[in-house]
């Protein structure tokens, strides 16, 4: 991470030292990931050829701008987190038309009754974890698609099925910034598999499903 928070105000890493001081670790003055609240540690200060940098205390997996991100946030790496930004956008997405539609493309993509409102409260409630609304330059029509990479998903028995898990995750053409998914969404995907074997699942049809605004408005029961 280039920048982290330290007393409320994002700082470098260098800035960070000047602030806090070389004993910070002994007296310890924190700096903190702006994603995930956690403890950032700075790297490679006044070090030649290293840049400047903060890395998660103890290898953070949960969480997109960790070294170490585990497969689901690893896509969702952002080139910046805007912070001042957050509520507006969330409260824009969610009382909006876009925000009606999300609900209905999410539910196609997902599978009738799969998603309670419990459930949907699952799925913001882990995108305000994450600050995903303050990701810089993110296209309304592209957090629907996020969310859906965010949980698993129970599918309710039937009288010949028994419940089982799905979930989502983004085909892309690199490890890259989440950027890719609208900048170079003709060359990604969402795919839905199967939790347990990682098999992608057949329904609704069209799987993996393009990443476009056109499909999110578009694809229906």
């Amino acid at each position: 991470m280039e920048t982290a928070l330290y007393l409320n105000q994002e700082v470098t890493p260098s800035e960070f030292r000047l602030k806090a001081g070389s004993d910070w670790l002994k007296t310890k003055r924190f700096a903190y990931c702006k994603v995930c609240q956690n403890i950032a540690e700075p790297w490679g200060v006044h070090t030649p050829n290293r840049p400047d940098r903060f890395d998660h205390e103890n290898n953070v997996v949960g969480c997109p701008l960790s070294a170490k991100a585990e497969p689901r946030y690893a896509a969702l790496k952002p080139t910046e987190v805007d912070i001042q930004k957050i509520d507006e956008v969330r409260n824009a997405f969610l009382t909006t038309a876009i925000g009606a539609r999300a609900e209905e493309f999410c539910d196609y993509l997902v599978g009738p009754r799969a998603i309670t409102d419990e459930v949907r409260n699952q799925m913001i409630a882990e995108a305000d974890r994450l600050k995903i609304w303050g990701y810089r330059n993110v296209p309304f029509w592209v957090f629907p698609y996020i969310l859906l990479t965010l949980i698993d998903f129970k599918i309710p028995e039937t009288k010949i099925k028994p419940s089982f898990y799905v979930q989502f995750r983004f085909l892309k053409p690199s490890k890259g910034f989440v950027d890719d998914l609208w900048n170079k969404s003709d060359k990604c995907a969402l795919e839905k598999v199967f939790l347990t074997s990682g098999k992608p699942s057949s329904y609704p049809p069209g799987n993996p499903y393009p990443l476009s605004e056109a499909y999110f408005w578009t694809a229906s029961n």
